[in-house]
């Protein structure tokens, strides 16, 4: 989770605090734009990082047909739907983040066929109880 972390930093640093897209709907299904890890992977040497060491059967989301079986889901309050429909219609900034450090952008998800519903890449920042 740290060096994911720190890739988010860098993503930020070099794109003047932009944050990257959990689901990116202005890009097709088959652009690898469309969900958050290939957008981190550039700056992590290994793809290994992405992987929780208790997910036996996870595998690299990289892809929209692939992102059920990512174990680290990414904040889906980063969505970014230009219609305003799956998402917020404006893309996310680390400034507009309200209240910084009680934000979980990564956690452990599970991960499994999408047939059955797994998200995997992704988890509802409207999860659990507040603070």
């Amino acid at each position: 989770m740290r060096q994911i972390s720190l890739a988010v930093t860098m993503h930020a640093d070099e794109r003047e605090g932009a944050l990257p897209i959990a689901t990116n709907f202005a890009e097709p299904e088959s652009s690898p734009h469309r969900v958050w890890v290939t957008a981190l992977a550039r700056f992590i040497g290994s793809r290994e990082v992405f992987f929780c060491p208790s997910a036996k059967t996870a595998k690299f989301g990289g892809g929209w047909a692939n992102r059920s079986w990512h174990p680290v889901g990414y904040n889906g309050a980063t969505t970014f739907d230009p219609r305003g429909v799956e998402g917020a219609s404006t893309k996310p900034k680390l400034v507009g983040v309200p209240e910084p450090s009680l934000a979980v952008l990564f956690a452990d998800t599970p991960s499994g066929p999408i047939e059955k519903k797994y998200r995997g890449y992704v988890f509802s920042p409207k999860n659990g109880k507040r603070n």
